[in-house]
C-alpha cells in the first residue's frame, strides 16, 4: 500500500484548523498544532461530556468478505521520530508507520477538556462547499443518522468495547480533546454523491469530506499502542520542534489504485459501515456519484485511489 501523491502533499501540509464550535466563535486552540487525519475505513462516535471522540478503522474482511483486507497504520514525518520510541514498523518515503491492527491508539495527554465538533461553517442549503472555511463544517463527514436506511444511527456497543474486535473492528483511536472537522482532498469538495435505497424519496445528498482533528501541540506528542488483548504497551513518541505536526491514521484496502471509472463514482466499501450498525439494516445504500455527468474518472494511477470516506455514528 503505497501514499499517493495527493496524500503526501497534504501530509506535508502544516495542519492548522480554524475550527470553532460556532461560525461566529475564534478555535479555542493557540499556537503550534497537532493535526491528525482518518483515511480510509473508519467510523466516529463522540459521546460523553465532556465528550470521548473514538475513531473505529472496520475489519474489511469481517464486514466486506475475503479479497477486502483494509490495513489500519498510524504515518508521521521520519524526522519527527524520537530516539527513544518504539520503532516504525516500515517507512513510505519521507514517512514512517506502525501497524495498528488488534490495538487502540491514545493519544497521551493531560487535556481532558472534551471534543468539540465544529458546525457553523456551512450554508445548509449547499451540497457542496464554496469555501476553505466552509469545508472546515464536520457535517461534510457522512453521518449515518441521516441515511434513512441506517435508521438511528446508532453504533453496536461492542464496537467500543475494551476489545471491540467481536464488532467487527480491527482498531480504534481515543482522543480526549481537540476540534473535529471534515477535510477534503481534490477533486472531491466539487463531487456530490446520493446515498439512498431504490425508491427512497428524500436521499441523503452531498459532498463527502474526510475526518480530521486539530489538538494543542506539546514539546512531546505520544501515542500509546495498547493491545485488544491486552499485555505491554507501546509508545510512538515525536518531536514536533516547534512547527506544526501532522500525522495520520489511515485504513485503506491492501490495493488502493482504481481500475474502472465505477470503483470512484461508486463507493462500494460504505457497505462494511452498515455491519457496526445496532440494529441491522435491511438494506445498505453506498455513495453514488450525482452529478451528471460525474467528473470522476479512473485514470489508473496513484493519484486516483478508491476514495473511502468516513461516517459517524450516535453512541
Amino acid at each position: 500500500m503505497q501514499v499517493n501523491r495527493r496524500e503526501f502533499i497534504i501530509l506535508g501540509v502544516a495542519g492548522a484548523v480554524a475550527g470553532c464550535n460556532k461560525g461566529t466563535e475564534t478555535s479555542r486552540l493557540a499556537g503550534p498544532r497537532l493535526g491528525i487525519g482518518f483515511v480510509g475505513l473508519c467510523g466516529v462516535v463522540v459521546n460523553g461530556s465532556p465528550a470521548t471522540m473514538e475513531v473505529l478503522l472496520v475489519d474489511g474482511v469481517q464486514t466486506l468478505g475475503e479479497g477486502h483486507e483494509h490495513v489500519p497504520r498510524l504515518y508521521a514525518p521520519k524526522q519527527r521520530v524520537a530516539q527513544e520510541s518504539t520503532p516504525p514498523a516500515g517507512n513510505e518515503g519521507s514517512l514512517a508507520f506502525w501497524e495498528l491492527k488488534d490495538h487502540r491508539v491514545r493519544l497521551v495527554s493531560s487535556d481532558t477538556t472534551g471534543v468539540i465538533r465544529v458546525t457553523g461553517h456551512r450554508d445548509p442549503a449547499h451540497k457542496k462547499p464554496t469555501s476553505e472555511t466552509e469545508q472546515d463544517d464536520v457535517s461534510w463527514v457522512a453521518g449515518m443518522a441521516r441515511i434513512a436506511a441506517a435508521g438511528s444511527g446508532k453504533i453496536n456497543p461492542a464496537c467500543l468495547a475494551d476489545d471491540p474486535r467481536p464488532g467487527k473492528v480491527a482498531a480504534s483511536a481515543r482522543f480526549n480533546a481537540g476540534e473535529m472537522t471534515s477535510r477534503f482532498r481534490p477533486p472531491f469538495h466539487e463531487v456530490a454523491f446520493r446515498v439512498a435505497a431504490d425508491g427512497e424519496s428524500n436521499p441523503f445528498e452531498q459532498a463527502l469530506g474526510e475526518l480530521h482533528l486539530s489538538h494543542q501541540l506539546s514539546d512531546t506528542v505520544t501515542f500509546a499502542l495498547e493491545p485488544f488483548a491486552g499485555g505491554t504497551v507501546r509508545q510512538i513518541i515525536l518531536r514536533p520542534q516547534g512547527n506544526n505536526l501532522d500525522v495520520q491514521i489511515k485504513n485503506l484496502p491492501a490495493q488502493v489504485k482504481c481500475t474502472t471509472d465505477e470503483e470512484v463514482r461508486t463507493l462500494s466499501h460504505f457497505a462494511a459501515f452498515y455491519q457496526l450498525l445496532a440494529t441491522p439494516s435491511s438494506s445498505s445504500p453506498v455513495p453514488v456519484c450525482a452529478d451528471t455527468p460525474c467528473q470522476l474518472r479512473c485514470v489508473g494511477h496513484e493519484d486516483e485511489p478508491i476514495y473511502c470516506p468516513p461516517t459517524e455514528f450516535q453512541g
